[in-house]
């Protein structure tokens, strides 16, 4: 009879064991599918990202704003208030180039010549905001 009683710890055991070992599978799993990135199709992260620009000794922002699919808003923001009196055009070709952004969603536009500098800065200002919306 002590033999079965010993047959049975054993059982016991063994399937303590196997639940534990199914809960702890389970547990893993689940981990797994919560913590590994679903594969969707976004384009960019959603947010607002900022870049600072230089222009001379004076400086200002370029901020875009995304959704998963697209560029929902791109603005200069000068930050200094000297910026329209050494820099009048500034933020008059800033806002034509910000719209055109908007409208193709890309970066590669055509540059008027007058402008042509200012908005090199710009353009690279938004293609470093992109490049960090797209990490």
């Amino acid at each position: 009879m002590s033999k079965t009683k010993f047959m049975v710890i054993r059982l016991k055991e063994l399937i303590k064991t196997a639940v534990f070992a199914v809960i702890g599978a389970a547990v893993i799993i689940a981990l797994i599918i919560t913590l590994v990135p679903k594969n969707s199709d976004a384009k960019y992260k959603s947010g607002t990202y900022t870049t600072n620009v230089t222009l001379g000794s004076e400086t200002a922002k370029v901020s875009m704003t995304f959704s998963e699919q697209e560029i929902t808003d791109v603005s200069f923001i000068p930050t200094s208030s000297t910026l329209t009196a050494f820099y009048p055009l500034a933020q008059t070709t800033a806002d034509e180039i910000c719209a055109q952004i908007l409208s193709s969603q890309t970066t590669s536009i055509e540059l008027a010549s007058d402008s042509a500098v200012t908005g090199e800065i710009i353009l690279d200002a938004a293609n470093e905001c992109i490049d960090r919306a797209k990490r």
